[in-house]
């Protein structure tokens, strides 16, 4: 009876060590950094908000053409206004695009504001000249430290025809609140009433980044649309 109940204790203390050793590896697994935004889309990396303002094959045509995407659902909060100077486009929409690699556009002011924990996110943007406005009021920020992107719809005027895009903003937040690494990609989803063609194609699309490297805070955004001359394009210009 001895050797049996001997047997018995042996067997029930290997059982809980064994169990114990199984649950420490199991709490280390479970507290090990994850990526936060493939969590919620284990298939593509992206969540189901981003899908629903824009598809996952634009997000990786953009990212051939040189778009950096930052994924994570903890990213910096950037509720401020920023100027984007020098503006210049890193890709253009083909080889029929007027413009190249390396032309300057029109630079642009961004206003950010209402950025919550959900990751929603609200900006206007308009730009110097003044024949260019819009607002994304349905958009969404993901990231994880000082890496941000943005996802949005945009509803705005370019040279007075009314259009809507897509819009994807990456940068990552310094130290003293500025933009460094900006770049930010623009799709024609839809335009009104252009008969004169003065805006690309509904389709096609341009990435662009700041092209000293630094996008820097303001206390300034243009109060209403204008009409001022410039000699340098808005980004959604055709010509």
């Amino acid at each position: 009876m001895n050797k049996y109940f001997t047997f018995s204790v042996s067997s029930v203390a290997t059982f809980f060590l064994l169990l114990s050793t199984l649950t420490v590896s199991c709490s280390k697994k479970s507290a090990e950094p994850r990526n936060p935004l493939a969590s919620t889309a284990p298939d593509n990396g992206f969540s189901t908000q981003v899908q629903q303002i824009i598809s996952v094959p634009i997000l990786d045509s953009l990212k051939k053409k040189g778009m950096t995407i930052n994924e994570g659902v903890v990213p910096p909060k950037i509720n401020n206004m920023y100027y984007l100077d020098p503006n210049i486009m890193v890709s253009s929409y083909g080889p029929e695009d007027t413009y190249k690699t390396g032309d300057k556009f029109v630079s642009y002011y961004y206003k950010f504001y209402d950025q919550d924990d959900a990751g929603n996110i609200k900006y206007d943007e308009a730009s110097v000249n003044l024949v260019a406005r819009a607002n994304a009021k349905g958009s969404v920020i993901s990231g994880y430290g000082n890496k941000f992107t943005i996802f949005s719809q945009t509803i705005g005027t370019t040279y007075n025809i009314p259009n809507k895009t897509l819009a994807v903003i990456s940068g990552e937040l310094t130290a003293n609140g500025d933009i460094k690494n900006w770049q930010n990609a623009l799709i024609m989803v839809e335009k009104t009433n252009d008969v004169d063609k003065k805006l690309i194609e509904v389709g096609k699309n341009r990435i662009f980044k700041d092209g000293d490297g630094t996008t820097y805070k303001t206390n300034y955004f243009p109060a209403r649309l204008g009409a001022m001359s410039d000699d340098l394009p808005a980004m959604g210009s055709s010509n």
